[in-house]
């Protein structure tokens, strides 16, 4: 399985060390990138198949990473507002740190300066969520759902 990540960061820099470190892992991924909170909602209601995680930067331009977390959380289609969102930031704020586990976070990361360091902490995630959790995303087959329970958004549209 092909594991797909959408990162959101609005770092140029960071990006790059996050794609170059996600390349030494050598798993099998597809990493997307969205640089601000309204870019990286429209590139998640667009998608038919959810990413398998989001990777959310909280300072973010347009709208900030805990208004993207919400968003996620209270969306219509049951596959996004529960996909794994794991908070990759430099900030060690206790108050953001909260914030972001009463909004619905799955982890709180704090982005490490070293290089080896920031390998280690996205391969032990990615084993984490790829090799041992299950996620919503991986319960659906393509576009099809398999529990009737959900149906595609399109379905639960309000009837007037």
């Amino acid at each position: 399985m092909e594991a797909r990540i959408l990162l959101i960061e609005d770092t140029a820099s960071d990006a790059e060390l996050i794609q170059e470190a996600f390349k030494e892992s050598h798993f099998s991924y597809r990493l997307d990138l969205a640089t601000d909170g309204e870019e990286a909602l429209r590139i998640l209601r667009a998608q038919d198949e959810k990413p398998h995680l989001v990777l959310l930067d909280l300072n973010l331009p347009k709208k900030n990473g805990l208004d993207v977390l919400k968003d996620i959380r209270r969306d219509s289609d049951p596959l996004l507002m529960t996909v794994p969102v794991v908070i990759l930031t430099n900030s060690k704020s206790r108050k953001d740190v909260l914030r972001a586990y009463t909004h619905g976070c799955n982890a709180y990361v704090h982005k490490p300066i070293n290089f080896d360091r920031l390998v280690s902490i996205l391969q032990v995630t990615s084993q984490f969520w790829f090799d041992c959790a299950t996620v919503p995303t991986t319960v659906a087959v393509g576009t099809q759902r398999i529990s009737s329970e959900f149906p595609p958004p399109s379905s639960r549209r309000r009837k007037k």
